[in-house]
């Protein structure tokens, strides 16, 4: 019955914007329009935005000589006629004066018409043609790209399903590229929000882009329109000073992590209670960072980096946070105050279904790296090990965590990739040499993405000026394997990867089918 009425609703539309908008057309397939027979194209079309698709037609004419004629292409929706917001009144779109149409479809998803105004030069008659254009995205399936551009903002590309790759979301969609560096790219499954479209509240697939500017975007998946902002993710506008670093969800709650501290608000999973998705206050009040993970195990808690007091903490469920420390009590002398440092990585791996964290920090004084390995049981977190590193994962520009199938930290060092075994006590490392990739490319990125048993891809990334290659590997024992089984280029510099999945459910927290939030 649902599917009868969505589809009974969009021909309701359809009759609407022909009633409103078409008083003196005829249709596509009339044998005569004022002595002026048109062809050539089709009643419908369906395309899909942002991944380069084309609208081509490219009509016939009966009745005159293509010579005698002039055309005008226009495209029109249900609010065409109508005043925006500043009471200007919403024009058709121009989409030229060539016979022929070429279009290429970045339009956010919905119903539109096309429509060709066919007239005679002479005498002035005319006769209006009309399609129905069903405009889909690929927005809620895909390896999202978060980078930056060559004039140091923000942006979002999407390598589609197919691997196409639907560049600069953020302007298609939004308007404009978000200002300032990316700090962070976050998954956000079924999160409550209130939908903008019904004001009704729902749980929905989103993502969430910070940037250094202090600004950031929850933005829904199905067509990136946005949910939240700093005027509407609390009760209370968000004051300007607050950075946002990360919003995840749990089996129970979304977390989201700021300057400020921990807020959690009712995920929309089979434990959450329906609510608007906004958050109340933090509590405790302390200061994330974009450095942070979580330990889906535990229930959603987890450990972060705390760039004010330079301490690792970690905080529960329930927001209660604490220094992070060993089983034992002991340890907060090696992870509390330790002024000068920076935190450079932190990841997360679920390996033997056992919950493990990895924190790399350096010391600004001394310029000597040390790697925090953590573990989580349920409802605590504990420091396992800190040692000092050497070898490449000591100066190396870019880390990643493997997330379920091997011990693996990566790194890139002078434009190589290798991997650092955590599991044994010496910390050995191993070059790989991932095929496909030529002697002239730098390699500059890695990271670990997989989702259940549909694949488990090493994403392997070079830099050739503002010019990226991603390339995916399929992975045997954390090391990439055979040649790439795909290759996609855009412009930008590539700063993390995240993959999407429109039938994400509870069951992929219960047993890690997918990680979230690993700094890489």
């Amino acid at each position: 019955m649902k599917y009868l009425t969505k589809y009974l609703c969009i021909a309701a539309t359809i009759c609407m914007m022909t009633a409103c908008y078409s008083d003196d057309s005829t249709p596509l397939n009339s044998t005569e329009v004022n002595s002026i027979i048109v062809g050539g194209f089709e009643s419908s079309y369906t395309m899909t935005a942002y991944v380069g698709e084309h609208l081509t037609i490219n009509p016939n004419f009966e009745g005159y000589n293509e010579s005698e004629l002039k055309f005008q292409w226009m495209l029109i929706n249900e609010k065409t006629g109508s005043t925006d917001t500043n009471g200007k009144k919403i024009e058709p779109i121009d989409l030229g004066t060539d016979k022929n149409l070429d279009y290429e479809v970045n339009l956010a998803p919905g119903v539109y018409q096309i429509r060709l105004y066919t007239t005679v030069t002479a005498t002035g008659l005319q006769t209006i043609s009309y399609a129905t254009l069903n405009v889909q995205t690929e927005f809620s399936k895909g390896f999202y790209i978060l980078k930056e551009t060559a004039d140091g903002n923000t942006e979002l590309d999407l390598v589609t399903k197919d691997f196409n790759v639907a560049s600069d979301l953020l302007a298609a969609t939004q308007g404009s590229s978000m200002k300032g560096k990316p700090v962070n790219l976050c998954q956000n499954y079924i999160m409550y929000c209130i939908n903008p479209d019904n004001d009704e509240m729902e749980g929905v697939n989103a993502i969430t882009v910070t940037s250094d500017s202090k600004d950031f975007a929850v933005l829904r998946t199905n067509d990136l329109k946005q949910i939240f902002n700093k005027k509407n993710i609390g009760f209370d506008e968000m004051p300007a000073d607050e950075q946002v670093y990360g919003i995840y969800p749990s089996i129970m709650y979304t977390f989201m992590l700021t300057s400020k501290g921990v807020y959690t608000t009712s995920a929309a999973g089979s434990y959450g209670s329906p609510c608007t998705g906004q958050f109340g206050l933090p509590e405790p009040e302390a200061a994330c960072s974009a450095y942070y993970y979580y330990d889906f195990n535990g229930y959603g808690g987890g450990t972060f980096w705390n760039p004010v007091t330079h301490s690792l903490t970690t905080y529960d469920y329930n927001q209660f946070s604490n220094p992070l420390i060993r089983k034992d009590r002991t340890g907060a002398d090696v992870t509390q105050n330790l002024n000068g440092y920076e935190c450079l990585h932190t990841g997360f791996n679920f390996m033997s279904r056992t919950s493990k964290g990895v924190f790399i920090l350096k010391d600004g004084t001394t310029g000597k790296r040390y790697i925090y390995q953590t573990v989580g049981q349920r409802t605590s977190i504990y420091l396992n090990k800190n040692d000092e590193l050497t070898g490449h994962m000591a100066t190396a520009s870019y880390y990643a965590t493997n997330g379920k199938s091997a011990a693996y930290t990566y790194c890139v060092d002078d434009g190589k990739l290798f991997a650092c075994n955590l599991s044994t006590g010496n910390y050995e490392e191993v070059e790989l040499r991932p095929q496909g990739i030529s002697a002239s490319e730098t390699i500059t990125f890695v990271a670990n993405q997989f989702y259940y048993n549909s694949f488990d891809y090493l994403i392997v990334g070079t830099q050739s000026g503002q010019n990226y290659k991603l390339y995916f590997y399929e992975i045997n024992g954390g090391a990439p394997t055979g040649n790439p089984i795909q290759t996609v280029e855009g412009q930008g510099t590539v700063k993390k990867v995240r993959y999407m999945n429109p039938t994400f459910n509870d069951i992929y927290w219960m047993f890690g089918y997918h990680i979230f939030n690993a700094n890489d």
